[in-house]
């Protein structure tokens, strides 16, 4: 990977290339936008667009030889935002203000896509529906089924993966970044990244308001807590210099016990934007 992001760092054509071919394949759309990512952090807006049009030139030829739009809907959406938030995080040297920058496109894309993609889903709601339907059963997955097409959840959730996936490969990029350019420089910045008081009741807000017209398009209000919970273990981790292996148990438990423990990691990062744990912590004797 760091091979690819170094080629395409030397000329403006390689990060074209690699970003229109990764677009063009459905399963490796997030590093089309991790490179529109670099390429924008290193030298700025212009360049950015150029490989931004390299992964648009991508989803058309996959589009076209495929016959079918949506396994590019992701992409289309992620591409244009990470250009955004890498401008943003270039100019303000702060990921607590590129976080909030993604809670807002989020915000805004989740809106647009429940009104503006309502009819096409219409189609792919019906097949769920009749897939439940055929199937005769009535489980929880069946019922969450059911409530995600009667609420037109679909496009919402879509637009708000799709910013946390641009959120995803704009780390990747700035990994990358610091890989090629500063090493070191990611690991520090992430490891100090805490969001502000007032960031944090912004979001608390954002999501009361948003509750009142639809739980599903509350996903971008969460992923920036999310990321500075995770950005605090991994400080303090380092700080107390506990080794990987915390992390790697830190990860598991993120993931099997993902219904105790992602409640815990926003509950961590809001405490955090008022009470700043890692002053708090002693570094190792080590």
């Amino acid at each position: 990977m760091k091979f690819l992001a170094e080629l395409a760092m030397k000329r403006p054509v390689n990060a074209f290339v690699i970003s229109a071919i990764s677009a063009a394949l459905p399963l490796t759309f997030w590093l089309a936008a991790a490179i529109v990512g670099l390429v924008t952090l290193r030298k700025g807006q212009t360049e950015g667009i150029k490989a931004l049009s390299g992964a648009i030139l991508g989803i058309v030829i996959g589009a076209v030889s495929t016959g079918s739009l949506a396994a590019y809907v992701t992409v289309i959406l992620m591409c244009p935002v990470v250009v955004i938030l890498a401008l943003v995080l270039r100019n303000t040297q702060s990921w607590a203000w590129t976080l909030m920058s993604a809670s807002g496109c989020g915000i805004v894309l989740a809106i647009t896509a429940a009104f503006a993609l309502a009819e096409p889903f219409k189609v792919i709601n019906q097949e769920l529906v009749n897939f439940v339907q055929q199937s005769g059963q009535n489980g929880l997955y069946e019922q969450l089924i059911m409530t995600l097409t009667e609420k037109n959840a679909l496009p919402m959730l879509m637009a708000g993966g799709s910013v946390d996936m641009a959120i995803l490969s704009l780390i990747l990029a700035r990994y990358w970044q610091s890989a090629l350019f500063n090493p070191g420089g990611f690991r520090v910045e992430f490891h100090a990244l805490r969001l502000q008081p007032w960031m944090v009741l912004t979001l608390i807000a954002m999501a009361g308001l948003i509750s009142l017209w639809s739980i599903f398009a509350l996903e971008p209000t969460i992923m920036p807590l999310l990321i500075s919970g995770t950005a605090l273990i991994h400080g303090i981790v380092a700080k107390k210099e506990l080794g990987g292996v915390w992390l790697t148990v830190f990860y598991i438990a993120l993931l099997l016990f993902t219904l105790y423990a992602l409640p815990l990691i926003l509950l961590l990062a809001i405490a955090d934007a008022w009470f700043d744990f890692r002053t708090k912590i002693r570094p190792s004797n080590n």
